[in-house]
């Protein structure tokens, strides 16, 4: 995973701490993800876990500007994340050619108010996203 993406990831069919048995709830989880120092847990259907992140999701396009695949997974995300408890904010683009590039509005999310978004103009369109002076 960190060759792909510069994250740290662990894989483990068969998540246990050392001389304890596997794992089959999501409290035997959290004890177990305490214990080795691990910050999530991420079952099949639900993130375990033990402690409270503050995540930065970046999106090219975030509802209700954009609402196609990828900006509603985002927002689902977001909202799913800040449910659990964690703080959320996202950092997305838009496109308004009346204002300069790199202008900064602070908004909140549509659904849930808690979400702070950040959105950062680049009126270009979505095929011509190289900018001489961000990259």
């Amino acid at each position: 995973v960190e060759a792909t993406n510069g994250t740290l990831g662990l894989l483990n069919t068969s998540f246990n701490m050392k001389g304890e048995p596997i794992v089959h709830t999501a409290r035997q989880a959290i004890k177990s993800a305490r214990g080795m120092g691990v910050h999530a847990v991420i079952t099949n259907t639900q993130v375990v876990d033990p402690s409270r992140f503050d995540v930065l999701l970046v999106i090219h396009g975030y509802p209700p500007r954009y609402s196609a695949g990828s900006e509603i997974y985002t927002q689902t995300l977001a909202i799913s994340l800040r449910r659990l408890g964690h703080r959320v904010t996202v950092v997305t683009r838009v496109e308004n050619p009346f204002l300069p590039d790199f202008t900064v509005r602070r908004s909140l999310d549509p659904l849930d108010s808690s979400i702070v978004v950040f959105e950062i103009n680049q009126a270009r369109p979505n095929w011509r996203y190289l900018h001489v002076e961000m990259d």
